[in-house]
């Protein structure tokens, strides 16, 4: 008899255990998958950003083309001389391919100078735009140097 318990005891310890391991187990799955969908919310929120050529040949017909990997909503783009003046102003970027947009130059603006007086050395570029994020629209802003040759 003594056996008997001793044997049926040990059995269910055995199942105590069985099942405390297989809980255990369950429990680091699901913290991992927990996890691991955290990680994938964070890789969602790409910086977006926009790049620009840092030189490019004068030509007042063609657009500027930039490059952006992001859902571009709108855009206001400006190229200063070294003086301050605003050279070059877009307030419009049709995509081209996917990843290009090209720029398209405000004739009707009177602040921009007229084009012979463009000189080609270093200028300044702003621009302030706004991107389709996942769930709402977002506005950045960026600057940078670009060397225009005439």
């Amino acid at each position: 008899m003594r056996i008997r318990r001793f044997r049926q005891q040990k059995t269910t310890h055995m199942h105590y255990r069985i099942i405390l391991v297989l809980a255990m187990i369950l429990t680091c799955a699901l913290n991992t998958q927990a996890q691991s969908k955290k990680k994938k919310k964070k890789n969602k929120n790409i910086e977006c950003t926009i790049t620009v050529p840092t030189t490019m040949v004068w030509d007042s017909r063609d657009g500027l083309l930039i490059q952006s990997k992001c859902n571009l909503v709108k855009i206001e783009f400006k190229i200063f001389n070294p003086t301050g003046i605003v050279i070059f102003k877009a307030d419009k970027a049709i995509m081209v391919e996917p990843g290009f947009y090209k720029l398209k130059y405000i004739y009707a603006d009177s602040a921009i100078t007229d084009m012979p007086n463009i000189e080609t050395g270093l200028h300044v570029w702003k621009a302030n735009y706004t991107i389709r994020g996942a769930e709402t629209l977002e506005e950045k802003s960026a600057t940078g140097k670009l060397t225009l040759i005439k």
